[in-house]
């Protein structure tokens, strides 16, 4: 019986190369573990060093410094709401119609509307203003003026002739019944904006109290006139044209409409009675024009 010897070549080959592989096995995985980690080192660095820019960055987003385009918007928000109309449409209609009178002069009737002006005469309490060419004919004969208020016009009230322009055809009557006055708007109308008219026009067979059309200001010239394309029919003259937060504009005056020069309807602006009706003061535009 024989055998191998523990020694022989067989033996040495198939035993010693595993024990050098497992060294370089040991070695590579070392230089790897190695690696990995200056790679996650570098890794963390680069990820602290992102998120220190970010945080640099945020507060130039969040600046207090407003830019003028920031400042146009917030201007602009100040107005927004007079290019829409009013939410309850029926009540704003009511709260302006408090302010109207119906003026009767010969054969002929218009509209007018109480507004705050100083300067009224003794036993006079509130001043109406309308058009010239709706009191034209009372100029002459005054006792054939008469100035009716309150529900469905059925109120009248003692009333005088205090002044007239009939270049801006403009007129102001004071009476002596007292009468809601409507507000002045702070600033001139702008194209654009909406606008209601409201007055007493002639219908078929009587008067329309209180008939009210809608609109917007289609231009402004020389803030005195204002073209809107809200309808000014016969019998709106001399009444008010407001804006959505029921503030005067202007003082509905004439319109046309014709094939070759188009429709127009034209209010004239109330700074205009104080350039010959009334001492408005330094800010009005007293003088001008003449």
């Amino acid at each position: 019986m024989s055998f191998d010897s523990p020694n022989s070549s067989e033996n040495s080959s198939s035993s010693r190369p595993p024990a050098r592989s497992g060294k370089k096995l040991t070695y590579l995985a070392l230089v790897l573990s190695v690696v990995a980690i200056l790679l996650s080192i570098v890794a963390i660095g680069s990820s602290e060093e992102s998120s220190e820019v970010i945080e640099t960055a945020t507060p130039v987003a969040t600046s207090d410094t407003a830019s003028p385009a920031d400042e146009e918007s917030e201007d602009s928000g100040d107005t927004a709401d007079l290019y829409q109309a009013p939410a309850d449409m029926e009540a704003f209609i009511d709260e302006v119609a408090q302010s109207l009178v119906l003026i009767q002069c010969a054969d002929s009737s218009g509209t007018g509307f109480a507004y705050e002006i100083s300067g009224l005469e003794e036993g006079y309490n509130t001043f109406i203003v309308t058009n010239h060419h709706v009191i034209e004919d009372c100029i002459n004969d005054p006792d054939a003026l008469t100035v009716s208020h309150g529900e469905d016009y059925k109120l009248t009230t003692n009333s005088s002739l205090f002044d007239h322009d009939e270049e801006n055809d403009l007129a102001l009557i004071q009476v002596e019944a007292y009468i809601v006055r409507i507000p002045e708007s702070k600033t001139f109308a702008s194209s654009g904006w909406w606008n209601m008219a409201i007055g007493n026009p002639i219908g078929d067979t009587e008067l329309l109290f209180n008939a009210t059309t809608f609109g917007h200001i289609v231009a402004v010239d020389r803030e005195r006139y204002n073209f809107t394309s809200a309808i000014i029919n016969p019998g709106n003259s001399g009444g008010p044209l407001v804006n959505s937060r029921g503030e005067l504009i202007c003082i509905n005056t004439f319109a046309w409409a014709s094939t070759e020069d188009g429709v127009a309807n034209i209010a004239v602006d109330s700074d205009l009675l104080c350039v010959k009706i009334i001492d408005c003061g330094d800010e009005s535009l007293s003088g001008e024009g003449e």
